[in-house]
Order: C-alpha cells, then structure tokens, then sequence
C-alpha cells in the first residue's frame, strides 16, 4: 500500500509513535461506496512483542471520523501501524478501501524534506491553485505565508529548519489533506498545536475537507475536545479495544 507523508523506514517518532514509509505516490479520490477500511487481528508489534493487540476488529467507513485513545504504550500506534500495511497479522486482515489505494498519514513528528513549502504540500502531485488555496486556508497556514516573502515558494529547509513546530504539523496535516486519499490516519498530530488552531484546523481540515471528501478517518488522540468531535471513539487497552461512543 502507498503511504502518503510519513517517514521513511520504520522508525520510532520523537513523540513515542512509530513512523511508516514514506513513498511518493499519486493523489486517490475517496468514493462513498467503497468498502470500509477494516482491521482484524491479533497484530504483534515489534516494538512490543508481549502485548500484542488480541481480538481486534475495527471497520471505518468513508467519510467517518474514528477517534483512537489510551495509555501509553497500550497500541494505538500498533494499530495504525496495521491500518498503514505496515504490520502483517498474525491472523485476520486488513482491508484497504480499494486494492492498491494510498493511504495519508500525519505522524507525531512531522516529516519535512528540503524544498519549497508548496513542494512539501503537493508531494510530487499536480499543482492546482484552488484546491491548493483551499487546503492552505484550512491548515491555517495561509496566514503564515502572508509574512513569508515568497509564499508558499519558501524554502524551508533540511527537516523544516525555517518553520516551527505548530507550522511544520500543519505542512503535514496539509499534504495529507491535498491527496484527497481515501483514508487518512492522523497519529495525534493536532497536539502540537495551540488550543485556537487546533479548533480552526479540526473544523477545517480534519472535519472538513477530508471527512466532507469522504476520506475515512482514524484519528489518534489525548484531547477530549479533540475526541468529542469524532464519530466514533476506540479506547485502547489491555491488548484490545472497546467501543466508547
């Protein structure tokens, strides 16, 4: 499976999430009658091998808003992981939205190449103006390049050395909102940001062009104003998941 605007390799974040390939691959538009996205398992992570996620079974359909919580270290990243195709079961499957679809993904720590920011958005896809205007608008970054002198064309340097941390999250949030993938797994990126932001880009971004988009949302998060705008919200714990909505 194609993944969109993660890291390449698997490798553990700065936040504690592990991060998946990052390979450059074509924007897909969602369909809202395509298949759900599914998880059964048990999944063992590499990182955690003695507690593997036992029993689990999760379907998102597109254009839903899943929100995933728990403790550290209970599998929420185990089960993205698995989402991304980058955990084989043990037993059970993964069933992408379409055979071969990509899938956008919003680690923890936010991967920022050397190039302009517009190129660190479109990630290799088709420049186009209003969509692209759009999405800058949603990820509130347009305010940003209202002080930049060159705009989006602004070279932001080896892993965003130019931009802040609230800024780079934002790039990520943005690219994976320009792919219009059909399903989109957010690792908890909206903690990075202030409480005015976060709001603005949850309603914007997240809720609106990707959910509106009919993307299939999974969204890792601590932040119950975060959570309580999902359709639905999956605890982790104790090697399983419950059903908290």
């Amino acid at each position: 499976r194609r993944v969109l605007g993660g890291a390449g390799g698997r490798r553990r974040g700065r936040g504690g999430g592990e991060q998946g390939r990052g390979r450059r691959a074509g924007g897909g538009s969602a369909e809202r009658g395509a298949p759900p996205s599914s998880v059964c398992s048990p999944y063992a992570s590499p990182y955690r091998t003695n507690h593997p996620l036992c029993q689990v079974s999760v379907a998102v359909r597109p254009g839903e808003c899943v929100g995933v919580c728990g403790p550290v270290g209970t599998g929420k990243s185990t089960l993205l992981l698995a989402l991304l195709g980058e955990l084989d079961p043990m037993r059970g499957r993964v069933q992408p939205p379409a055979p071969g679809a990509p899938v956008a993904y919003a680690p923890q720590a936010p991967w920022i190449f050397p190039g302009t920011l517009r190129d660190n958005v479109l990630l290799g896809r088709p420049f186009e103006p209003a969509w692209f205007a759009a999405v800058l608008a949603a990820s509130a970054l347009d305010a940003d390049l209202a002080k930049f002198p060159a705009g989006d064309l602004t070279w932001v340097g080896e892993r965003g050395v130019t931009l802040s941390g609230g800024q780079k999250q934002r790039v990520s949030l943005a690219r994976c909102a320009y792919a219009r993938a059909p399903l989109a797994v957010l690792d908890d990126p909206l903690a990075a940001l202030d409480a005015r932001v976060r709001a603005h880009v949850l309603r914007d971004c997240v809720l609106g062009l990707m959910r509106r988009g009919g993307a299939a949302l999974v969204v890792a998060a601590h932040d119950a104003a975060v959570l309580g705008q999902c359709d639905r919200v999956l605890a982790v714990s104790g090697g399983g998941i419950a059903d908290v909505s």
